[in-house]
């Protein structure tokens, strides 16, 4: 894989709604957002293209879900550093004491378009 692509998000959530508005907020003219719907298609995916600047992930996904692709990130060479935002609408204390990887931020659901925007630009 490729070093990482100018202001590249990859955004993967199940549902289709708010997959495609994560995607329209991120993207601007000067970032591209690319959705997937489950984390099989996260992985083919990131084999496929240049590291994204981030990831913005579900936890709750069908196939492979948020956890396991997390896991897999954090094995694979390419893709251990990037940087994942945690959407779920599962309370975030509960969530942190279940996960030790990182860099990771966290969302709670409804997201917040503005904290969004801010989180992805700032990882």
């Amino acid at each position: 894989m490729a070093s990482p692509g100018p202001r590249r998000v990859l955004v993967v959530e199940d549902d289709p709604d708010l997959r495609e508005a994560l995607c329209e907020l991120l993207s601007d003219r000067h970032a591209e957002a690319h959705g997937v719907a489950d984390g099989q298609q996260a992985v083919y995916y990131l084999m496929a293209e240049p590291a994204p600047r981030a990831i913005v992930l579900d936890l709750r996904l069908p196939l492979i879900n948020g956890w396991d692709l997390l896991a897999w990130l954090r094995g694979e060479p390419a893709c251990r550093d990037v940087p994942v935002v945690v959407v779920s609408g599962a309370p975030i204390e509960r969530l942190e004491l279940a996960l030790d990887h990182a860099p990771i931020a966290w969302l709670q659901k409804p997201i917040d378009p503005r904290a969004l925007r801010q989180v992805v630009a700032a990882l």
